[in-house]
């Protein structure tokens, strides 16, 4: 999975612009893909697979996120009845994104705020957009060697407490994946035991690819984001992933925190397959594995 970007998005003057204008919204986070880009707000793609082709730097946006013109001095359209029916007139076209200004970005974030109600992307979002987590990946696809299940893992941020690149997958608390069903073991703690199987079969690409990461964001002009990581990038990564269940309140942290029974099979279910568990409210956490209140910390062993 090497991470890569063609030399257009650092010589094409137009990219670059635009490019300015996301690094200066702390709310978007560009994520950096093979040969492409991912732009995310609030955990939905607000501009996806952005590459070159044909010499053109190209990509998509879903079109629930496009929102139209504002109409002069009125919030809302006029319409007219004709032979084709209830008809806009011609001057409600879309906002094109252009550069990016900030004007514009208030506009689209406004329009994916309305349609995108993803509790979990919300963790997600507000953990990304805390200036103390050193973000460098989102959504992160991965298969271990000799499973048929395809996974992916929310972020990978790296750890300037423990100097080291960590994964962290997060759920919220009223997530059914959590809690064991006639004894079942939860369904989150097969998704971390697989996990682990990933980073243990692959820590040495994982390594390299975020080292790539990490120069190519610096070349970006993304590197107030990587403050705390090494100059020659990530040296080590943490051998099993960080749990963050968000959306807590006060009474089910300390229902988790004491080890009440509901929460015990998940608790004895993750112990050997996280570094640790990270409890938050409803804005975000820092993701920093450093003992405090609300944190369970189980191995911080790192390659």
């Amino acid at each position: 999975m090497p991470r890569s970007l063609p030399d257009e998005f650092f010589s094409n003057a137009e990219f670059r612009t635009f490019f300015q204008n996301v690094c200066r919204d702390p709310e978007l986070y560009p994520a950096i893909r093979n040969g492409s880009m991912t732009i995310y707000y609030r955990g939905a793609a607000l501009m996806r697979d952005l590459r070159v082709q044909d010499g053109q730097v190209v990509g998509q946006m879903h079109f629930r996120y496009l929102p139209a013109n504002p109409p002069d001095k009125s919030n809302f359209f006029p319409l007219q009845l004709g032979a084709g029916g209830f008809l806009f007139p011609q001057s409600a076209a879309l906002m094109a994104i252009g550069f990016g200004t900030p004007t514009v970005l208030s506009e689209y974030k406004r329009a994916m705020r309305s349609v995108s109600h993803n509790l979990e992307s919300s963790i997600v979002h507000k953990i990304v957009c805390r200036h103390q987590n050193v973000i460098l990946d989102r959504e992160i696809k991965f298969q271990s060697s000799g499973q048929t299940v395809s996974d992916t893992i929310d972020i990978c941020h790296f750890d300037t407490h423990l100097n080291c690149l960590a994964l962290v997958e997060v759920k919220g608390i009223h997530d059914a994946r959590l809690m064991a069903e006639d004894d079942q073991i939860p369904e989150v703690v097969q998704q971390l035991q697989r996990a682990c199987l990933w980073i243990e079969q692959q820590r040495a690409e994982i390594q390299e690819d975020y080292e790539q990461v990490v120069c190519l964001k610096r070349r970006l002009g993304l590197t107030e984001r990587l403050t705390g990581v090494p100059t020659n990038g990530p040296a080590a990564l943490l051998k099993k992933p960080v749990l963050v269940i968000g959306n807590c309140k006060q009474k089910e942290m300390l229902a988790i925190l004491g080890r009440q029974k509901k929460w015990v099979p998940l608790l004895e279910g993750i112990k050997n397959y996280v570094a640790g568990l990270i409890l938050c409210g409803h804005a975000g956490c820092r993701l920093n594995l450093d003992p405090r209140q609300q944190v369970m910390v189980f191995d911080t062993t790192a390659f």
